[in-house]
């Protein structure tokens, strides 16, 4: 298992950013991105640049989804 991780892991930085300003930093460890396949065909082909392009945009953080922010102390609105 250390060997695949070191061979195919993919470590990405999230940011999570609240409304008060406040943003955090946090270290992601995959062995496989869980991308949107279904939503990207077109034609019958799935278009590699839109599937990371969509995987890579800002989500927003709402409701159900939000975080604690450790600057403000309160579950708010952010951008991840």
């Amino acid at each position: 298992a250390k060997e695949l991780r070191s061979l195919y892991g993919i470590k990405l930085e999230q940011f999570v950013k609240c409304d008060c300003g406040d943003v955090t930093v946090r270290d992601s460890n995959f062995l496989s991105l869980p991308l949107p396949l279904k939503k990207a065909m077109f034609n019958g082909y799935f278009q590699l640049e839109e599937i990371l392009r969509t995987f890579f945009e800002p989500q927003e953080l709402t409701w159900g989804d939000q975080r604690l922010c450790p600057g403000c102390k309160k579950s708010r609105p952010a951008k991840q």
